[in-house]
C-alpha cells in the first residue's frame, strides 16, 4: 500500500463515529482508490436507528479524508454507493485519489489530530484529572468555553436526546 493512502486510512480511523463504534473497514484498489465498507455488527448501538449515525459517521470520515488529502497534494473524487445506509456488511463509498499540483491546501489540515476519542465501551469510571486537564487545554485552543461530559448520560438526558433524534427523523423522513 502506498504511504499516502496508508496515512489517509489511518486518518479515517480518527473520524468521529456514533458511540465510537468505528463501523467501517477499508479496502485499497490500484494504490489510488479507497473502498469504505460498513460492518453492521460493529454499528449496533442505541443511537444508530436505520443506520443514521453510521451515515453521519460516513460523512465525517469522507470529509476528514478529503481535507487531509489536500494537505498531501491529492484531489478526491467521492462516490456514495447504492447500498449506503441499507446494505448489511456492504460497500458504502469509494474515494479516488488524484495527485495534482493544483490542490488547494485546506485550512483544516491536521485538525483530526486534535480529536480525543476512546474506542472502549462506556463505563461508569471517572476520567482521571490528568485526562480532563488535557481535554480542557486542547479545547481552549479553539473555543472559549469547554464543557466535558464523559461516561453514560443520565437517564433523563438520554431520553431527551432520543426524543430529539426521533423528532428530527420524522421531520426529515422522505
Amino acid at each position: 500500500m502506498n504511504k499516502d493512502v496508508e496515512f489517509l486510512v489511518s486518518v479515517a480511523l480518527r473520524a468521529p463515529t456514533g458511540d465510537n463504534c468505528q463501523p467501517f473497514r477499508f479496502r485499497v484498489e490500484n494504490y489510488e482508490t479507497i473502498i469504505i465498507r460498513h460492518i453492521e455488527n460493529r454499528a449496533k448501538h442505541l443511537m444508530n436507528g436505520d443506520n443514521c449515525a453510521s451515515l453521519i459517521a460516513l460523512g465525517t470520515m469522507l470529509e476528514t479524508i478529503s481535507i487531509e488529502a489536500s494537505g498531501i497534494g491529492y484531489l478526491t473524487e467521492i462516490e456514495i454507493l447504492e447500498n449506503a445506509g441499507i446494505g448489511k456488511d456492504s460497500d458504502w463509498a469509494c474515494i479516488k485519489l488524484i495527485k495534482s499540483a493544483d490542490v488547494k491546501h485546506d485550512e483544516l489540515v491536521g485538525a483530526y489530530q486534535q480529536r480525543w476519542t476512546c474506542r472502549q465501551l462506556y463505563s461508569d469510571d471517572q476520567l482521571s484529572d490528568e485526562i480532563i486537564q488535557k481535554c480542557i487545554q486542547h479545547g481552549h485552543q479553539n473555543v472559549l468555553d469547554v464543557g466535558i461530559k464523559y461516561g453514560k448520560p443520565k437517564a433523563n438526558e438520554f431520553i431527551n436526546y432520543l426524543e430529539l433524534c426521533e423528532q428530527f427523523l420524522w421531520k426529515h423522513k422522505n
